[in-house]
């Protein structure tokens, strides 16, 4: 029975109330046609949370077992019980490594982390009082990221006080990002209340949260003498470099008496508009020094209060707020601050007030610059163009650059788009069609069309303009990802190119390029194979099949040429290379071993994800592959690399360098901490000397050396060798205050590195 039918029970009912109540409707429709707009957008994959991922790969389709699994999916796509549930994951996969020596102290007090929990939780799978995982770094990134205070402060109670980095981690990546809500809570609970050797000043440089900037300073006044070894925040000499010196100018100015002559400059007007601060440039304006009758006329056109006094010369405002301003406001898209600055310029505006296509026509037509080209730049219309706004397009289009925003649109915009981005395709295909486009531009956009993936492009330019197709291959349709429409565009080139005189270099073309095919349908291979059929060499057919996943796709391959995977390991090697499933690698294996067992060798000297670690321990799991012995990256920290090294019983062979550049030194800790408690007390007092003189190549990181120096100290090293080695690190690396204060806390069991310093 339907549930539609009124005979039902009260399912129907509920049904139709909610179909009935307009309101709702509409919302429900709203949200699928969201939910619709995501799926045409996204792809099917697998986040890892061991590499750096930008939005476009988390907003994607996962499936909930992913979503519970990967914190970084968790904070952006779940509640804060979700995120949990994916850390108690974490916690389960990495119980088997140790993360903590035996002992841990917590201020005066010392802790045994072998201990039982003695309230121990169902959720997690620790046995222990101090659980611990890796890539706390990456998770504490990406909360700063998306703002998520409710994560870092479960990450923070639940790890912070067995590992000092946390807290360092939280203030970096919380200024990085300007979150002053999350700075601030870890500010009173944690940064104002112990020492940390910090070294945060070129973010704060480059901070755009006044408060956050401001709260720094507030407590270099107030800690400096309260705190021992109290480290600042801000570099005062190098104080007029921040990006929000001059709202603190600003604020200096608003304590001078109200009849003052405030005098500023054009910077301080660019600084309010990159911060959003409309109360200052409305302070700036109204007490720019000018004549007072001009100031007077300002107010009383702000309030209304006479007509009189809105007719403001457009000159004399265009002095001091100058065409750069207003330029930068719209590079950044700052339409707040255009909508209060627009009011100089105007006499009326909507009742609803001024909109974006107000402020960019106004300026078209009434500033004293030209405009028309500036504003035209790629990198505000490439914003213009995700969000289907037409009109905007309309109003700052220049008909000399519609093939350069032709090329972004197919670039960002799917195959299967919706009205808004369909509407404009046409309005740029139109007008690029007006431009008479010669062949080169008209080459390459139906090049761009073809990689990815816009059937109804290519064939609006072969009706309209003219047929470019024989210059082209069915290998360029594969650029673009798997689906029915790319079948489609696939058969029509191919259609269009039997019209030309030598069709059979088509034919020619393909068996060339198959190694180029990454990802192929069954439907795709069946009609290839079907109209085109390869020469005898296989292998690259074979290869564009191993690379399609299906081991049922070259099963298909392997029958209809009655032929064999190649003897060589070639084929299995591209099948590692890549984001081949384990499926597919197995019955590849399997076919391998009817012929005479030919092995997979893995040779991992790139650093590695969780996803691929995971991978490659399967497969030696399984008894698939062999490994040769893994060799560590010099330049980049992977821990995944070292778990796969312990797991596969191979020796270390470990050549580390600290990255200079902050954001790849993300990770670097977990395979400090990891290397010390795995490869043996001897052999770390060793390497660690290395590791100490890597410091000096990147950028140092305190918790990193007060790490190194706390291995050394907990050892006890009196020897003398080792101690003038140390030394001699030192000597190589420009020791900033910070680390300074670190070396003086260890001075007391290591006199030469207290004579080092009393010499620097």
């Amino acid at each position: 029975m339907s549930i539609f039918q009124k005979d039902n029970n009260t399912l129907y009912l509920v049904i139709k109330s909610t179909i009935n109540n307009v309101i709702i409707r509409n919302i429900i429709f709203r949200y699928v046609r969201l939910i619709h707009q995501r799926l045409l957008k996204s792809k099917l994959l697998m986040t890892d949370i061991t590499k750096d991922q930008d939005d476009d790969e988390i907003k994607g389709v996962h499936k909930w077992k992913d979503i519970i699994s990967s914190p970084l999916l968790s904070l952006y796509f779940g509640t804060l019980d979700t995120f949990k549930q994916s850390i108690y994951s974490f916690e389960k996969e990495y119980s088997g490594y140790k993360w903590l020596p035996q002992h841990v102290q917590i201020g005066n007090t010392t802790f045994d982390t072998s201990s039982s929990s003695s309230d121990s939780s169902s959720s997690s799978s620790s046995s222990s009082n101090y659980p611990f995982i890796p890539h706390l770094e990456q998770i504490i990134k990406q909360s700063c990221k998306y703002n998520r205070l409710d994560m870092i402060i479960f990450v923070y109670d639940r790890y912070g006080h067995q590992a000092k980095e946390i807290a360092y981690y939280i203030e970096y990546h919380s200024i990085k990002y300007n979150r002053y809500q999350i700075f601030k809570h870890f500010y009173d609970l944690v940064f104002s209340k112990i020492t940390m050797f910090r070294d945060v000043s070129p973010e704060l440089e480059d901070c755009s949260d006044y408060d956050i900037v401001s709260l720094c300073r507030s407590s270099d006044k107030c800690n400096a003498t309260n705190i021992p070894f109290y480290t600042n925040y801000i570099d005062e000499k190098n104080f007029e470099n921040y990006k929000t010196y001059y709202r603190f100018v600003i604020d200096d100015l608003k304590k001078e008496p109200r009849d003052s002559k405030i005098n500023w400059n054009e910077e301080f007007l660019e600084t309010c508009v990159t911060l959003e601060d409309v109360k200052s440039i409305q302070f700036l304006v109204d007490n720019f020094n000018r004549l007072s009758l001009y100031k007077k006329k300002h107010r009383y056109s702000r309030v209304g209060s006479s007509t009189e006094y809105i007719d403001i010369p457009l000159k004399s405002i265009t002095d001091f707020i100058r065409n750069n301003i207003l330029f930068r406001a719209l590079r950044l898209q700052k339409f707040k601050m255009l909508d209060y600055l627009n009011t100089f310029f105007q006499n009326e505006s909507s009742r609803f007030g001024t909109t974006k296509i107000d402020i960019f026509r106004f300026l078209l037509t009434k500033t004293d610059s030209n405009y028309e080209s500036s504003l035209c730049e790629a990198m505000i219309v490439e914003k213009a163009i995700p969000s289907g706004d037409l009109e905007m397009i309309k109003a700052i289009f220049d008909l000399k650059t519609v093939n350069v925003y032709l090329n972004r649109f197919l670039e960002i915009i799917p195959p299967i788009m919706s009205k808004a981005h369909s509407d404009m395709l046409y309005y740029f295909l139109e007008r690029f069609k007006i431009g008479r486009p010669n062949v080169g531009q008209l080459r390459t956009i139906n090049n761009l069309a073809i990689r990815n993936g816009h059937l109804d492009t290519v064939k609006w330019i072969d009706q309209n303009i003219i047929n470019v197709l024989q210059d082209y291959q069915i290998v360029d349709a594969f650029y673009s990802p798997p689906s029915n429409q790319r079948l489609e565009l696939i058969k029509f080139i191919y259609q269009q190119q039997q019209k030309q005189p030598e069709p059979q270099q088509q034919q020619v073309a393909l068996n060339k390029c198959y190694s180029r095919i990454k990802k192929i349908t069954f439907e795709e291979l069946e009609y290839i194979t079907s109209q085109l059929n390869p020469t005898t060499e296989y292998n690259e057919i074979i290869q564009a099949a191993v690379g399609s996943g299906d081991p049922n796709l070259l099963d298909y391959v392997l029958t209809k040429y009655n032929t064999q995977l190649p003897i060589d390991t070639k084929v299995a090697i591209f099948g590692l290379n890549t984001d081949i499933p384990l499926e597919m690698v197995k019955y590849m294996a399997q076919k391998y071993k009817e012929k005479g067992g030919v092995k997979i060798t893995i040779g991992m000297k790139t650093p590695i994800t969780r996803t691929e670690r995971k991978y490659y321990t399967d497969l030696i799991n399984s008894g698939i592959s062999d490994t040769t012995t893994p060799q560590y990256h010099p330049h980049s920290s992977s821990i995944e690399h070292l778990i796969c090294v312990e797991s596969f019983g191979c020796g270390y062979d470990i050549n580390f360098s600290l990255p200079y550049d902050r954001e790849n030194q993300i990770g670097v800790m977990d395979c400090y901490r990891f290397l010390y408690l795995h490869i043996g007390t001897n052999k770390w007092m060793g390497d660690s000397l290395s590791f100490i003189e890597s410091i000096s190549e990147g950028r140092p990181l305190p918790y990193l050396l007060e790490f190194l120096l706390d291995t050394f100290n907990n050892q006890q090293i009196q020897s003398a060798p080792i101690l003038q080695s140390l030394r001699i690190c030192l000597l190589k690396i420009n020791i900033p205050p910070n680390i300074q204060k670190l070396l003086k806390m260890y001075s007391n069991n290591h006199p030469i590195i207290q004579e080092f310093i009393n010499q620097k």
